[in-house]
This record gives structure tokens, C-alpha cells and sequence, in this order.
């Protein structure tokens, strides 16, 4: 037992050693990680009561920070040893899902397939190296530690094991609320291969047994929407019912696609809600209907089938789109943990299949394991950088505002201005509405000395976003180059009231109001910025000063 244990976590970490030289990427890692100034502090007292009371990103996620902060405090801002940690929690949670599988059905051999196909699937790749999806990968463990101490209550029920499901729970909703549909997996379990539902009588017992874990889903569910409501959430006026609807039937058939034919693999996939076609969303349905039918038509002799079938359906169901948070159609990471329910499905159909031929099984697991192994590495390779991570994203999605946006970053960080705003440019062509993608745009025609055009598209961001302190200090900054400080002034402080700190915007209030003669509150200005963590500056000491701008 202990050697297959061995040999599955080696399997595991074998097809994610490119990660080891990749950095990070400019997608979300500069707010979890490299431009957060809390999680760069490492771990500290007052880095513990922000993680415990932020909801930055739009989350509340504690134990996430805490290990952001923890792995800033061992390797700093070596990204290598950021992603080893995100390697070595997944090679935990495969053999942990080989235990449970084990305990459950005293399949070793078929447990073993099962975790094996989880552990190196390219869907993988994005939850694992991706370091701002720490999230991801924390949770899981404790998703998959919860259902090992659920297979050894039901084998040898006693409070302490019940604690034990509870306290994994809570830790794991503490780093992603994912595990909000967890009690309703573990009653699939407890169908199969548990055979703990024996009919009606048996029902009950085995429901109240998780009503502390419903009562921990529940809680997370109105914390995250009350968090997300805030910014994350897209309203129905912005993407309609019936587009929810469509892409996420279309999403389902997607995702069950990629996982038998992981190919065209991308960061971001841009949701087409409306703009899915009739025909393709009725495709789905019927597909989705079909399997389904299928299942449960199978469900005496194959019972494997339904609950594998169930717990991808089911767990995908907070992540499927019918309340949107962001703007993609799907993403490879949410099929993290529905994936256990196709690859327990897979090792078991295998196994009837097989039946009598044990070598034959072996023989298969570990086929699929090796055709599946360069394709993970492949993948994995993908994320080395940013501009590598998303011309790859452009070439396998069509109209991927995202991916441009974000690889227009990477070039002008390269210093290659004219090809950023090509992509910028092309962001917009796919999504005019693109804040970001507009507020690059027009930082980098700034950079470019094309003020006015740069000029045109702050003053319309303004109207749009008339709070946004990225937006106020960015054509504040500008009006100052121009030389217009008097004009700036407004907008700066209102970019210094809408976020705290803001270093930046202090001191490009200070450059303004020392230029139009008001001193004493230059000086209180440029004080608060200081005080914010702003640098040492001689540029308020001389004559005159360059603004700077923010993304």
C-alpha cells in the first residue's frame, strides 16, 4: 500500500516538473502574490487580521492568504517554490483520494486508475500552475481529506470522525467555497460504493449526519454572495437568463469533451451567453439528457456510473454560470473536483469491462496515463510566462479579449509599446466594453506621447466609471503632464477617497496642488503618502515633478 501511495504521488508530480520554470503570470498572480503588499509582508500579526477581514479579488478566503503569505516567507518571490507548494498539495490530495477510494471499496488496483487519471489530466494544469489558484488545489486537499474521514465514520461511525469531516470542511471552505455542494457528494457515496442508502428508512440517519456540514455550505453560500454581489457578479441586465441557460449546457458537454479529448486548452474562455447558437444549445441538452438516461438506466448493474455522472453534474453546479461571476463561459480549473466523479467512473466501467483480465487493466491505467502525461507537460509548459501563457490562449479561442488585454501587458512590460496597443486595440474590437483593456489602451498612448487620443478615452472612462480611483488618478497624472494641475486636482482626490491606501494618487495630488501654490497641502499630501508606503521622492523637492500612472 505504501509503495503504490509512493508511486502515485512521483506519478503525479512527474508530468508538472516544467512548472519549476515557469514564473508567475501576469493573470491574477499580481493581486494574490507579486503586487499585493500584504501577502509579499510573509506572515506577521497584521497580515493574519487582514487575510481573516479582506475581500479582495472579491473573495473571502482566509486560509488562501495565509498560504500566499506562508510561501512569501520561505521562498519570497521565487516563483519556483510558490509552484512546488501547489505541486506537492495536489500529489497530497491524489493519494489521499487513492485512501479513500481504497476504504470505500477495497478496489486498490482500480482505486489506484482512478487517482491516477485524476492526478495527470491537462484540465489539471491550470488549478495546479497557476499560482493564484492556490485556492483551488488548498481546498481540494481538504475536500478529499473530508471524504477519507467520511469513508471511515461509515465504516466506524464515532463522534470524533464526525469532527474530523467537519473541521476538514470548514478549512477547505476557508481557502475556496467550492465545498459547498461537498455534503450532498458524500450522500452520492454513501449510495455507492458505501450501501449505506438502503431504502426510505435509511435516508434520514444518513442526512442528518451532515446537516452541520449543510449548515457550513450554507453559511460560505451567503458570505460569497454577499462579497461577490459587490463587483463580481454579473446582473441578469448584463448577460440574460436565457444566456446563462445556454452556456451552461453548452459548458457541461465542454467540459465532458475535454476531458476525453484535452486539446485547445486555454485560460480563459470567453462566455458567448447570447450569442450561442439555437441549435448548439439544444445539441448539448440532448447530450446531456442522453448520458443522463444512460446512467440511470445502468444504475443496478453499474452503479459506479450514476454517482460518477452525478458528482461531475453536481459539483459543477456553483461554477456552471446561472450566477456569473466574471466573464468567462468556463474554465479548466472548475473541472478540478468534478473530475473525481468521471475518473472513478472511467476506473470502474474499466474494471466490468476487463473483468478476469487483471493485467489487461493495468495494462490500460497505465496507457491512458502516458498518453495523458506529455499532454500535462505540455500544458504545464504553456504557463511559463505571460506572453507564452496567452498567444497560446489567441490561438486555440476566437475572440478572446482577455487574452490580448493581458498579453498587451506582458509586451509593454517588455517595453514594446506599439505591439501592446495592437492588442489592446484588438480587446476592444472583441469587447468594447472592456475596462481594462481600455485603461491599458489608453495609459499606453500616453506612454506614447498620443495625449490626446489617450486624453479622449479617460474622459469617457470617467463618465462610465465616475468612482474608479484607477481611472481619476490616471487622467489626473495626465492633466498634470500637460500641465493642467488645476484640472487634476478633482480627480485626484477622488481617486485618494475611493481606495486606501494609494500612494500614488497621494503623491500625484501633491505634485498638483504644489504646482497651483497650495504648499501647505502639497506638503499634508505628500505626508499621507509617505505614510501610505510611498518611496522617498526628491521629484517634491525640485521644481517640478513627473506624475505616475497606475493600471
Amino acid at each position: 500500500m505504501v509503495g503504490l501511495a509512493v508511486a502515485l504521488a512521483a506519478a503525479t508530480v512527474l508530468p508538472f516538473l516544467p512548472v519549476f520554470s515557469n514564473g508567475f503570470v501576469n493573470y491574477d498572480d499580481p493581486k494574490y502574490i507579486v503586487a499585493n503588499e500584504q501577502v509579499r509582508a510573509g506572515l506577521s500579526a497584521a497580515g493574519f487580521v487582514w487575510a481573516w477581514t479582506t475581500t479582495l479579488t472579491s473573495n473571502w478566503h482566509p486560509l488562501t492568504w495565509l498560504s500566499h503569505m506562508l510561501d512569501v516567507q520561505m521562498f519570497g518571490n521565487r516563483a519556483a517554490g510558490h509552484h512546488a507548494i501547489s505541486v506537492l498539495i495536489h500529489a497530497a490530495s491524489v493519494v489521499l483520494l487513492f485512501l479513500a477510494l481504497n476504504a470505500a471499496t477495497e478496489r486498490r488496483g482500480t482505486a489506484a486508475a482512478a487517482a491516477l487519471l485524476f492526478a495527470v489530466h491537462p484540465l489539471r494544469v491550470e488549478s495546479v500552475a497557476w499560482a493564484a489558484e492556490r485556492k483551488d488545489v488548498l481546498a481540494t486537499f481538504f475536500w478529499v481529506l473530508a471524504t477519507y474521514a467520511h469513508v471511515v465514520r461509515a465504516r466506524h461511525p464515532s463522534s470524533g470522525r464526525s469532527t474530523v469531516v467537519a473541521v476538514a470542511m470548514a478549512a477547505g471552505l476557508l481557502a475556496k467555497p467550492m465545498l459547498v455542494t461537498l455534503p450532498f457528494a458524500l450522500l452520492l457515496l454513501d449510495v455507492w460504493p458505501l450501501s449505506r442508502w438502503t431504502g426510505r428508512e435509511a435516508a434520514w440517519p444518513l442526512v442528518r449526519e451532515k446537516i452541520p456540514l449543510f449548515v457550513l455550505a450554507a453559511a460560505s453560500s451567503v458570505v460569497t454572495l454577499v462579497v461577490q454581489s459587490r463587483v463580481a457578479i454579473q446582473s441578469l441586465a448584463v448577460l440574460p437568463l436565457p444566456g446563462r441557460i445556454a452556456n451552461a449546457m453548452v459548458a457541461y458537454v465542454s467540459y465532458l469533451g475535454k476531458t476525453i479529448l484535452p486539446v485547445r486548452l486555454a485560460p480563459f474562455y470567453p462566455n458567448r451567453g447570447s450569442g450561442i447558437p439555437p441549435w448548439e444549445m439544444l445539441l448539448a441538452t440532448a447530450v446531456l439528457a442522453a448520458v443522463t438516461a444512460g446512467v440511470v438506466a445502468m444504475r443496478r448493474r453499474a452503479p459506479y456510473l450514476l454517482v460518477g455522472w452525478a458528482w461531475f453534474v453536481g459539483t459543477l453546479v456553483p461554477v456552471i454560470g446561472i450566477v456569473q461571476v466574471g466573464g468567462q463561459g468556463m474554465a479548466d480549473r472548475y473541472t478540478y473536483v468534478p473530475s473525481i466523479g468521471l475518473a472513478v467512473a472511467a476506473a470502474w466501467g474499466a474494471q466490468d469491462l476487463l473483468r478476469g483480465y487483471s493485467n489487461a487493466r493495468t495494462v490500460a491505467a497505465l496507457a491512458a496515463a502516458a498518453a495523458l502525461m506529455p499532454m500535462t507537460w505540455a500544458q504545464t509548459a504553456r504557463w511559463r510566462d505571460s506572453e507564452t501563457l496567452f498567444r497560446h490562449a489567441i490561438a486555440v479561442t476566437e475572440e478572446n479579449d482577455l487574452a490580448h488585454n493581458n498579453l498587451g501587458v506582458a509586451l509593454e512590460e517588455q517595453g514594446r509599446l506599439a505591439e501592446a496597443i495592437e492588442h489592446y486595440r484588438e480587446a476592444l474590437r472583441f469587447r468594447n466594453g472592456n475596462r481594462e483593456a481600455r485603461l491599458n489602451l489608453a495609459l499606453a498612448l500616453a506612454r506614447a506621447g498620443q495625449r490626446e487620443e489617450a486624453l479622449s478615452l479617460y474622459r469617457r472612462l470617467v463618465v462610465e466609471f465616475p468612482g474608479d480611483p484607477d481611472v481619476r488618478n490616471n487622467l489626473g497624472s495626465l492633466l498634470l503632464a500637460r500641465g493642467e494641475a488645476a484640472a487634476a486636482i478633482p480627480h485626484l482626490e477622488v481617486a485618494t477617497r475611493a481606495r486606501t491606501p494609494f500612494p500614488v494618487a497621494w503623491r500625484n495630488l501633491a505634485l498638483a496642488l504644489r504646482n497651483v501654490g497650495r504648499s501647505a497641502e502639497a506638503r499634508a499630501a505628500w505626508a499621507t503618502a509617505r505614510a501610505q508606503g510611498a518611496p522617498p521622492d526628491p521629484a517634491l523637492d525640485a521644481p517640478t515633478g513627473e506624475p505616475d500612472s497606475v493600471r
